[in-house]
């Protein structure tokens, strides 16, 4: 994949940032649906790292965002560092 690329953020497996209201851009994963996990038609459902909650969003980029590798402050208007953002994602990647 070259840089120019944009990863799809609604493949199961994809890395992401996903928001949901009130909270900022957080490291996920898309997973499949199943028992107890069910999003609506058109909608993917995301993995919060370091939580384990999941979320069934919209894939449109004010919801969810490709994650880059390296990365280690949010997406978003305030691009902020988050506590325990950098632990959560030392576990993961």
């Amino acid at each position: 994949m070259t840089d120019e690329e944009v990863p799809d953020v609604t493949a199961v497996g994809s890395f992401v940032w996903a928001k949901v209201s009130g909270h900022p851009f957080w490291p996920g994963q898309v997973v499949e649906t199943g028992p107890g996990i069910k999003a609506r038609a058109g909608y993917v459902v995301v993995r919060f790292f370091g939580s384990n909650d999941f979320a069934s969003l919209k894939p449109a980029p004010e919801q969810i965002k490709p994650y880059k590798a390296g990365t280690t402050t949010t997406p978003g208007k305030k691009n902020r560092k988050v506590r325990n953002l950098r632990t959560t994602l030392f576990l993961v990647f």
